[in-house]
């Protein structure tokens, strides 16, 4: 590369580069941890992008005139899903470290365990060495190579793992030239029993036979449930007292939203029966869930009308009564019912108090420092545009709200409404969430809120 014009302005780091340059050409160097790019990776690195500063990812930065990077950053994560046949990549780590780093930080909290390669037998600082942030915040005991073969000792591994009980095993290294006998690896960190499981994928009852069979022995099995669990002919949820849905052989195996109540329930019948063979077993009930970083959109369109538009379209009197959870709440009850929950007992998560339609819409407002002017459709208007109330987010075919008090007397305080929907709303600002797969197409509520104005 020409550094002319590095020259002009600073002919010391000039001449710094150029000797770089010609060391590169001159020597042989085998680091693991260095690359040799092209021509073109190097003026792509040092393009117009430089002066960009582009926190978060694509289509949920922090910071405007993301266009340009957004395109680049999206085109690396599908050439590398591509790739290496992932479903999902994240590609700004900028080195080793920081991949480490955002995989520790997901999966681990401060004072958890780590095994990995000793760094004298091919592991990486990153991997828990003292001098490392990882070897600062987690505790770590080191595997290593047994000297006589050359390949990890991995019968050590195993003894290792079975006494230090680790969180994490790290099975990728920085100068090991070996082939991995990745199946081995995994089979060690099969053996490891966790402490605890949060069963957030079960969708069939099946599902949940097998995981408390699998986990019988683990200190607590927690299956996330679902209000839909009850019968929607009470309007007040209870764990005592409100009668679960029944769940046919037929809809056990279904996968259509409308027996998802039903399947929901007989996990929560299979959690009793299991805790009263012995197993750890405990469920949380959400509602439905909101807040930030939430993928579930029954609030953010709520949040959308009421920001965007001057009308708001609401099906009915706006009386509509609908219990939701703050996706952090839900987050909080999952620990304190993993540390203080009973067996077999299934609690319900939820706000601190259950909103109507009119009431959420007010609460945007004034979080939002906005006025929300009202529009109401009845059923015969909505029929006028093929819509029922059932289109619209939060609307149920019954009211309902759940009591917390069993959660409550476990020690759970969920957060207070107007912080939760502030935090919501500062969130979808933030990040331009303007765009829903659910409720009625715009176009069609504002033609019908033209009509009834």
């Amino acid at each position: 590369m020409d550094y002319e014009t590095v020259r002009e302005v600073d002919p010391v780091v000039a001449d710094a580069l150029a000797g770089e340059r010609e060391r590169q050409n001159d020597t042989l160097d085998m680091i693991a941890s260095e690359n040799h790019v092209s021509e073109a990776v190097m003026a792509a690195q040092s393009s117009e992008l430089t002066n960009k500063y582009a926190e978060g990812y694509p289509g949920e930065r922090y910071y405007g005139g993301c266009e340009h990077a957004n395109e680049v950053e999206r085109l690396a994560i599908e050439r590398a899903t591509e790739l290496w046949g992932a479903e999902h990549v994240n590609v700004q780590p900028h080195s080793g470290s920081q991949a480490n780093m955002s995989v520790y930080f997901a999966m681990l909290d401060p004072g958890d365990r780590i095994l990995s390669l000793d760094l004298t037998h091919g592991g990486h600082l990153s991997h828990g060495h003292p001098a490392n942030f990882a070897g600062k915040l987690y505790e770590v005991e080191q595997y290593e190579i047994d000297p006589e073969t050359g390949y990890v000792d991995y019968d050590g591994l195993a003894e290792t793992a079975r006494g230090f009980d680790p969180d994490i095993i790290v099975s990728g290294y920085s100068a090991y030239p070996r082939q991995v006998d990745w199946d081995r690896v995994q089979s060690v960190a099969d053996a490891v029993d966790p402490d605890v499981v949060v069963d957030t994928v079960a969708y069939h009852p099946a599902e949940v036979e097998e995981a408390v069979d699998v986990f019988c022995d683990v200190d607590a099995y927690l299956y996330v449930s679902s209000v839909a669990a009850y019968d929607p002919e009470h309007v007040l949820k209870f764990e005592s007292d409100t009668p679960l849905l029944g769940c046919s052989a037929e809809q056990a195996s279904d996968d259509s939203f409308a027996t998802y109540g039903n399947r929901k329930a007989e996990g929560d019948r299979i959690v009793r029966e299991a805790a009263a063979d012995g197993v750890a077993a405990v469920g949380v009930r959400p509602s439905m869930v909101y807040g930030p970083h939430n993928h579930l959109e029954f609030v953010q369109y709520w949040i959308d009308r009421t920001l965007d538009d001057s009308r708001v379209l609401v099906p009915g009197d706006g009386t509509f009564l609908a219990h939701r959870s703050y996706v952090a709440d839900v987050a909080s009850a999952v620990r304190v019912v993993l540390e203080r929950g009973e067996a077999g007992e299934c609690y319900n998560a939820g706000d601190r108090r259950p909103l109507t339609i009119d009431q959420t819409i007010d609460l945007i407002a004034r979080v939002a420092d906005t006025d929300a002017e009202r529009v109401y459709a009845g059923e015969h208007d909505l029929a006028t545009e093929g819509l029922s109330r059932l289109d619209f987010p939060l609307y149920n075919p019954a009211p309902y709200a759940m009591s917390t008090d069993s959660l409550a007397a476990l020690g759970w305080e969920p957060t207070p409404v107007e912080t939760a929907m502030r935090r919501t709303v500062d969130y979808h600002r933030e990040n331009g969430l303007s765009d829903h797969d659910v409720g009625p197409a715009r176009e069609v509520e504002r033609r019908l809120v033209d009509a009834l104005a």
